[in-house]
């Protein structure tokens, strides 16, 4: 069996996410379908580094899948035929023979996400669909403060959808969480070892509120502590939860 890494990149606006489901367009199930047709094979699957929510996006996706026999056991020819027979918002960046045992999931180290937020008056035609349109001021000196909260391990089920999910635990660690700034685009960076099911959309959507309001954003603080997320402490779950197609799975470290 020879094993291959693909770096893949994709627009997520017109998929449920990364992840194969049935009766639904996946970017996993696009690549997987286009694989067992050129492969001639009737199973074909790929083993990813994340999943991505419906509607977000990767500039660096990393997965594997074992192949043992036809005539594209070279990682070159493989990679032209599938960026020719692909949809044009699916890209295969690279694609190359790993070890035997390599796991694209298993072996990740950490994750880079980035969330783009358009913070100005009036939105942008060309960011409308890959970045949360924020008309109201933000005041970046509160936004780096309440960002800090975050960063170090914590127990992050407050800032979790855990429904439908059988992870064995929610403790994660943030090992940098910080913002850039070019002109009306902020571009939340998250680096972690991992990251819950909606858990990097209601971070965001958290800190917004907080901006909105204006709250102490020691307030992230004392969520961790009570563990639960309520209108009385300022955040709701129903409004706190910003759009996927504002998400980008940015890089995967190994």
């Amino acid at each position: 069996m020879k094993n291959f890494i693909l770096d893949i990149s994709y627009d997520g606006n017109h998929y449920s996410g990364w992840q194969r489901q049935k009766n639904k367009r996946s970017v996993q199930g696009t690549i997987e379908k286009v694989l067992k047709k050129i492969l001639k094979e009737k199973k074909a699957s790929l083993t990813s580094a994340s999943r991505t929510d419906a509607g977000a996006h990767a500039v660096h996706q990393i997965a594997n899948f074992k192949l043992s026999k036809g005539p594209f056991l070279k990682p070159e020819p493989l990679l032209k035929a599938l960026n020719a027979v692909l949809p044009s918002d699916i890209r295969i960046n690279s694609l190359r023979s790993a070890r035997a045992d390599f796991h694209a999931r298993y072996w990740a180290k950490k994750r880079e996400y980035h969330y783009l937020i358009y913070n100005h008056k009036i939105n942008s035609p060309f960011y409308q669909k890959y970045a949360y349109y924020y008309p109201k001021s933000i005041d970046l000196n509160l936004l780096r403060k309440t960002l800090s909260y975050f960063k170090g391990r914590h127990d992050f089920a407050p800032f979790a959808n855990l429904s439908k999910t059988n992870v064995k635990t929610t403790v994660r660690t943030l090992y940098q969480i910080s913002y850039k700034k070019k002109g009306p685009l902020i571009t939340i960076i998250l680096k972690g070892d991992g990251f819950l099911k909606g858990m990097i959309r209601n971070i965001i959507g958290s800190v917004l509120a907080i901006n909105k309001l204006k709250q102490n954003p020691s307030l992230i603080k004392e969520i961790f502590r009570l563990q639960k997320r309520t209108k009385e402490r300022l955040i709701d779950k129903s409004g706190s939860t910003v759009p996927a197609y504002g998400l980008y799975l940015y890089r995967v470290y190994y």
